[in-house]
């Protein structure tokens, strides 16, 4: 059986563009420590991953479920090892602080405090100006400005540099392109998915499909077309660990665009929803799909694992850029289409507990 070594190095930067090249080697002597083992690496600059930094929590937790700990390849019978490093353009925490009330998660593994820049100009990439305090003391970002976009570097085993992202916001729509081009290098992904989809329209009937939720160990999982006793929502979402997690649902900023954890969260949430069955669907790993569940404490969707994505395209939802689009579907008892929405926003959300009234009445 091949064996893979993957690292996988993420850089969080100010959000400057990067000057190094898709097949320039990486500067990798300038990291304080790495794995010469790894099949990939990722590098990921950072401005900060203390609380100042709203994404940074989702952006540790996915890249740490995914590739270190490798359950973005439950599939495959030996996980490559792929390394992520933290070169935070920032002063090391002060340790008598507790890690966890101002640092995020699991960032302990492999991070590198660099407050002169060093690794970033050997990269050409502009530093962070973080703001200090006469005692040289690190001061947050204000509330006022938004935390600039990490850059991530992706890594073969002799580090040459394979992919850029010069914005990485731990989304979704990043993370699966992400996860691609590590299983394309590796040969475990084919770059050849087929792409041809058809519009559902209102009043055709939807296309049936098994619904295998991860939750279920029974192995009797149905088809869609034999639940016809309940109207049904089917959601579509990019990725599973991506966005922000909402704690306060009276606090959503509305003003931002919709993320895979307030799309499924605000989903579920709703009194409207508690007649209805609910789906979100994505292409995961039933290993990731339970620690989502357990991270967004939902209590009524069923989360499916969609990994070829042929229900996406059954449903006009996958994104030939590697993910699924946020395509959202409200369903009658007979599965007929009363609700087709290809882009599903924070604008569609604030209608959608109405809308679904609405038809539920009509429809019964």
């Amino acid at each position: 059986m091949k064996k893979y070594i993957l690292g996988i190095c993420v850089l969080v930067s100010c959000g400057l563009q990067a000057q190094k090249k898709v097949g320039e080697l990486f500067p990798i002597q300038l990291i304080e420590k790495y794995n010469p083992q790894s099949d990939a690496t990722i590098v990921v600059l950072a401005p900060s991953l203390a609380s100042d930094n709203s994404y940074a929590p989702m952006l540790t937790t996915s890249l740490k479920y995914y590739f270190t700990d490798g359950l973005a390849f439950q599939q495959q019978e030996n996980k490559p090892k792929i390394e992520v490093i933290y070169v935070v353009n920032a002063l090391a925490p002060n340790t008598s602080q507790p890690r966890n009330s101002w640092e995020a998660p699991f960032v302990q593994d492999n991070r590198m405090y660099d407050p002169t820049g060093m690794v970033y100009r050997a990269l050409e990439v502009d530093v962070f100006q973080m703001k200090t305090t006469h005692f040289g003391q690190q001061l947050s970002l204000s509330s006022q400005e938004e935390t600039p976009s990490s850059i991530v570097y992706l890594l073969d085993k002799n580090y040459k540099i394979l992919a850029i992202d010069k914005d990485y916001r731990a989304q979704g729509e990043q993370l699966k392109p992400l996860e691609d081009k590590i299983k394309i290098h590796l040969g475990l992904l084919k770059n050849t998915r087929p792409s041809k989809q058809t519009p559902l329209k209102i009043g055709e009937k939807a296309p049936d499909f098994l619904l295998e939720d991860v939750e279920d160990t029974s192995g009797r999982a149905r088809n869609l077309s034999s639940i016809t006793d309940k109207f049904k929502v089917i959601t579509f979402y990019p990725a599973a660990f991506s966005g922000e997690v909402v704690s306060d649902f009276a606090k959503v900023n509305h003003t931002a665009g919709m993320s895979c954890a307030t799309q499924i969260q605000l989903i579920d949430h709703h009194p409207a929803m508690r007649e209805v069955e609910m789906y979100a669907i994505s292409s995961s790993t039933p290993a990731l799909l339970k620690l989502w569940k357990k991270a967004l404490k939902t209590d009524r969707i069923i989360y499916l694992n969609d990994e070829d994505y042929s229900i996406a395209r059954l449903y006009n939802a996958y994104n030939p850029l590697g993910y699924s689009n946020r395509a959202t579907y409200i369903l009658s008892k007979d599965n007929t289409v009363l609700y087709a929405n290809d882009n599903f926003t924070f604008e569609d959300e604030e209608r959608f507990p109405s809308i679904l009234e609405e038809l539920i009445k009509k429809h019964s």
